[in-house]
């Protein structure tokens, strides 16, 4: 492999495979039926800037990405549109769309080691482990998943959240997670210990959960929120706590 490709393979997994969406709309008509028929769907070029950065053409940059998926995963695809259809292979995450919201470009980064950027997972990305993932250098959310691990996530340097889980996943404690750089909202989760977890930089938020266990927690930067059920069931003398304690029914 040339120094130049180094770079590039290097630039995608430190920054993630940035693109450019196009709108792409068609309209054909048949004379012999006067039928109009329409097309229309998104496509994607290579984002100028990271192009440029290594003064490739559009086609010279789409055949380095296309390269760069299979000389790192062994996996062939055809055309930078199918980083779209990958989100998962067997379970576990494999191309994963970063930072949804950000205007400029779309973002694709392979989910192992670590991920440059925000990422939500939903049902439809089929996900039942975050497998090799071991940190996320924005936020985390989990939007009505059936995942039943976190597998080996160690850090998410922005916040956790999870908006609801289907119960029948069994997913109890936090896995190998130690630090979250944010907030982490588990409200009506049921997470009943969190194992490894020390250091949570701002709200902790375990209303309405089956927690049990605060694990291995030595600081919250903000506020706690508990079950009502749990007053007075935790020691939180080794724990700073940025915030207050608050308790809820709820």
């Amino acid at each position: 492999m040339d120094d130049l490709t180094q770079n590039i393979y290097k630039t995608f997994d430190t920054e993630g495979i940035k693109l450019k969406p196009i709108y792409k709309f068609s309209l054909t008509f048949d004379i012999e039926t006067n039928e109009t028929d329409t097309n229309s769907g998104f496509s994607y070029l290579p984002f100028q800037p990271q192009r440029d950065k290594f003064n490739l053409t559009n086609s010279e940059f789409i055949d380095t990405i296309i390269d760069y998926i299979y000389d790192t995963t062994s996996v062939r695809i055809d055309k930078i549109e199918d980083l779209e259809k990958y989100p998962s292979i067997n379970n576990l995450p494999f191309i994963l769309k970063i930072n949804e919201y950000d205007n400029d470009a779309t973002i694709f980064a392979l989910a192992f080691g670590r991920i440059p950027g925000s990422v939500t997972i939903r049902k439809e990305h089929k996900i039942l482990s975050l497998g090799n993932i071991v940190e996320i250098d924005g936020t985390l959310g989990l939007s009505n998943t059936s995942i039943s691990s976190f597998g080996k996530l160690k850090k998410v340097n922005g916040s956790l959240w999870i908006s609801y889980h289907d119960p029948s996943s069994n997913l109890i404690d936090l896995n190998e997670i130690e630090e979250i750089g944010g907030s982490l909202l588990l409200r009506g989760f049921p997470i009943r210990t969190l194992s490894k977890l020390k250091k949570v930089g701002g709200i902790l938020n375990l209303r309405g959960t089956n927690i049990e266990d605060l694990g291995l927690l030595e600081f919250v930067g903000d506020h706690l929120y508990l079950p009502k059920s749990k007053r007075d069931y935790f020691d939180f003398d080794k724990i700073h706590i940025g915030g207050k304690i608050k308790y809820f029914a709820t």
